[in-house]
C-alpha cells in the first residue's frame, strides 16, 4: 500500500529511480485489480441475492473499496473507482431483468453519493497533494537559501579571516617601516634621525635642567680597504661585531648608534668632565682595536674619535654634530686612531683644510697640474739612465703650491687615484714622444706610486690599460713605492708587485732607511731598485761613520742584485764617494734639478747627441 508520501512524490516528481517507479506501478496495477475483481465479486452477489439487508452490506462494502481505491491510488484509484461505480449503478438496472429480483432504488442511489463523495474526497486530495507540493517546494528553497547562507558564511568567514590577517601583516610591516625608519638594518641600533631625534629631545631637557652632555663621532680607520680586501660581505661582518663590541663597553645612560657606513656616534647623556670622557672613550678605542676572527682571516681595525660637548660648542643638533664631525675631521688628519675634542680654532683650521681640498679639485678639473723630470746620471755625470716624473701645481688661485702639501690632502680625500692616473698617462705619453724623437730605446723613466693607488682593486688593470694605450714597454717604466705600503699588508702589496712586474716594469723602493726597512726585511720584497734617502747622502758631508752606513747599504744591496740610486747628491764630495763605492746612479740639484718640458727636451737631444759620439769609431 502506498502513501500519501509516494503520490506526492509522484506528482512532484522527485522519484528519480526509474525501477523503483515501475515496480511500484506494477504493485498498484496488481493492488487496483484485486480491488476491481472483489468489487466485481460483491457486484454479482449483490444481483443474485434477494435479502435487503445483504444488499446494503455490500453496497457499504462497495463505497469502502472506491474510497480506499481513490485515497490510495490517486488518480488510477479515483478513475477505477469511477468506472467501478457506474457498472454498479448498470448492474441495478440489468437486475431488474432477472425474474424474482426487485429493483433496489438504494442499488441506484449509493454508487451516484460514492461517486459524489470520492469526486469531493479527490478534490480534497489533489489539494492537499498541491499544498504538499508547494510545502516541498518551499522546504527545498529553504533548504537551498539555508546552504547558499552557509556558503555566504563560510566565505564571509574566510573573507574575515584573511582581513584579520592582512591587517596583522599590516601592522607588522608597519612596525618593520617604523623600525627601519629609527634603527640600523644590519647593526639594529639607533640610526641617524633616531640619534637626531634623542639628540634634539636631549637638548630640550638639558636646558631645562642646566646639564651638560657630549657627542660623540667615530669613523673606523681606512674600513675601505678592508671591504676591498674581505669583500663587502665580510666588512658587513666586521661592522656587526664591532657594534657589539661597543655595545657591550657602553654605559646604560648612554646611547649608541651608527650614522652610516663605518660610522658611529654616540650620545653621552650624562654630565661628566673631559678626564672621565676621555677614560671612557679610551676603552670604547680598546675594544674596537682588538683582533676580529673571521673565518680564516684577522683583521684588527683603529677608530678615529671626534667630540663636541653642549652647551659649549653648540645649542642645536646641527651645530654639535658639525662640532663633532670637525673633530673627528682633526683626528684623521693627525694620524687617526685618536681622539679630539671640538675647539674653535679647529674650527678655522679646518675650514682652511676644506678650502684647501675644494681647491685641489678645482685644480684636477682645470688641468693645473704639469709634471717636471729629474734625471738620472751614471756616477761619472755623463751618461743619462733616466728621469723621475714629478708633479707640480701651479693654482690659478693659490700660485705654486709644494707637493708636500697637496700630495698629502689628495691621498687624505682619495683624489690622488684620479691625480695618479694623469701623472702616470702623461708620463708615459711623454716617454713615448722622447723615445721616438731622439731614438733613446734603453731611457727609464721612474714614476712615483701612492699607497691608496697600489691598494686599489683595478691598479693593474690601468697600468696596463696606460702601456697599451701609450705603446710604452716595461723594461723603460719604473714605479717608485715607499715602505708604507707594506707596513699593512705586505702579501696583498707584494702580489700586486709581481703581476706589474709581469709586464716589464721594474719596481724601485723609494726614501730607504727613513721608515721601517732593513736589508733583511728587502730580501722578501719584489724590488729591482734601491733608492738611498737624501738624509743618509746629506752625512756623507758630516761624518766618517755616516759615510760607512752608506758604503755598507751599497754593498749588502749589491749582494742581493739590487740597483743602487742616490738621492739628494748635490756636492762633489758626495758624488766623489758614491762613484767610489761603486753606487750605480745618483740623482741630485748637483747634475741636474727637475725640468720643465723645454729643458726636458734639451737634456734628451744633449744625451742623443753624447751617445751618438760615444758610439762613434772614431771617439776614444
Amino acid at each position: 500500500m502506498r502513501n500519501i508520501s509516494d503520490c506526492v512524490d509522484e506528482i512532484v516528481g522527485e522519484e528519480a529511480d526509474e525501477k523503483v517507479i515501475e515496480e511500484r506501478n506494477k504493485k498498484d496495477i496488481a493492488f487496483i485489480v484485486f480491488w476491481c475483481l472483489l468489487y466485481v465479486f460483491m457486484m454479482v452477489v449483490q444481483a443474485f441475492t434477494t435479502v435487503m439487508f445483504a444488499k446494503s452490506i455490500i453496497a457499504q462494502l462497495q463505497v469502502a473499496v472506491a474510497i480506499v481505491l481513490t485515497a490510495r491510488y490517486y488518480k488510477r484509484g479515483y478513475v477505477t473507482a469511477i468506472i467501478l461505480s457506474v457498472l454498479s449503478i448498470a448492474n441495478v438496472f440489468l437486475s431488474m431483468l432477472i425474474p424474482d429480483v426487485p429493483f433496489s432504488l438504494m442499488g441506484v442511489v449509493i454508487p451516484i453519493g460514492t461517486i459524489i463523495s470520492i469526486t469531493f474526497l479527490f478534490v480534497i486530495m489533489r489539494k492537499l497533494y498541491h499544498s504538499m507540493r508547494e510545502a516541498k517546494e518551499q522546504r527545498e528553497e529553504l533548504i537551498k537559501l539555508a546552504e547558499e547562507a552557509e556558503e555566504a558564511y563560510e566565505e564571509v568567514r574566510k573573507i574575515n579571516e584573511q582581513l584579520i590577517e592582512s591587517s596583522r601583516v599590516i601592522k607588522e610591516n608597519e612596525e618593520r617601516l617604523n623600525h627601519m625608519a629609527l634603527f640600523d638594518e644590519l647593526t639594529e641600533l639607533p640610526n641617524r634621525r633616531m640619534i637626531i631625534n634623542r639628540l634634539d629631545f636631549h637638548i630640550s631637557f638639558s636646558a631645562k635642567m642646566n646639564k651638560k652632555f657630549t657627542v660623540v663621532f667615530i669613523d673606523l680607520d681606512n674600513f675601505k680597504r678592508v671591504n676591498d680586501i674581505l669583500g663587502h660581505d665580510r666588512g658587513d661582518i666586521v661592522i656587526k661585531k664591532i657594534a657589539q663590541r661597543v655595545t657591550s663597553t657602553l654605559d646604560s645612560d648612554d646611547m649608541f648608534g651608527r650614522l652610516s657606513g663605518d660610522e658611529f656616534a654616540i650620545l653621552i647623556q650624562r654630565d661628566i668632565e673631559k678626564a672621565e670622557i676621555l677614560d671612557y672613550i679610551e676603552e670604547i678605542r680598546k675594544a674596537i682595536s682588538a683582533p676580529i676572527q673571521i673565518e680564516d682571516e684577522e683583521v684588527s681595525v683603529n677608530a678615529s674619535f671626534g667630540a663636541s660637548a653642549y652647551p659649549k660648542d653648540g645649542s642645536d643638533s646641527t651645530e654639535l654634530l658639525k662640532c663633532a664631525d670637525m673633530a673627528l675631521y682633526k683626528a684623521k688628519s693627525e694620524g687617526r686612531n685618536r681622539v679630539e675634542f671640538f675647539s674653535h680654532e679647529m674650527k678655522e683650521e679646518i675650514q682652511s683644510k676644506v678650502d684647501f681640498e675644494a681647491s685641489l679639485v678645482a685644480g684636477i678639473n682645470k688641468e693645473e697640474f704639469h709634471l717636471m723630470f729629474q734625471p738620472q746620471h751614471a756616477p761619472d755625470g755623463k751618461k743619462l739612465r733616466g728621469f723621475e716624473a714629478l708633479v707640480r701645481w701651479r693654482s690659478e688661485e693659490l700660485g705654486l703650491v709644494s707637493p708636500v702639501q697637496f700630495i698629502p690632502m689628495a691621498e687624505e680625500t682619495g683624489l690622488i687615484i684620479e691625480l695618479g692616473t694623469w701623472i702616470f698617462r702623461e708620463a708615459c705619453r711623454k716617454l713615448r714622444t722622447a723615445m721616438d724623437t731622439y731614438g733613446l730605446d734603453d731611457i727609464v723613466l721612474s714614476v712615483n706610486i701612492s699607497t691608496i693607488q697600489l691598494m686599489q682593486p683595478d691598479f693593474y688593470d690601468i697600468i696596463e690599460s696606460v702601456m697599451k694605450e701609450t705603446g710604452v714597454y716595461g723594461r723603460n717604466l719604473e714605479i717608485e713605492i715607499t715602505e708604507s705600503v707594506f707596513i699593512k699588508s705586505v702579501d696583498s702589496a707584494v702580489e700586486v708587485l709581481n703581476k706589474i712586474k709581469e709586464l716589464g716594469i721594474s719596481i724601485a723602493l723609494d726614501d730607504f732607511g727613513t721608515g721601517y726597512s732593513s736589508l733583511h726585511y728587502l730580501r722578501s720584497l719584489p724590488i729591482d731598485t734601491l733608492k738611498i734617502d737624501k738624509s743618509f747622502v746629506d752625512g756623507i758631508n758630516r761624518a766618517e761613520s755616516e759615510k760607512e752606513i752608506v758604503g755598507s747599504i751599497i754593498s749588502l744591496a749589491h749582494n742581493m742584485n739590487l740597483f743602487v740610486v742616490a738621492e739628494g747628491v748635490e756636492v762633489e764630495e758626495q758624488l766623489n764617494f758614491l762613484r767610489d763605492c761603486g753606487c750605480d746612479c745618483v740623482q741630485g740639484y748637483l747634475l741636474g734639478k727637475p725640468l720643465d718640458e723645454d729643458d726636458f727636451n734639451a737634456t734628451l737631444k744633449e744625451a742623443a747627441e753624447y751617445r751618438a759620439t760615444a758610439e762613434s769609431p772614431d771617439y776614444k
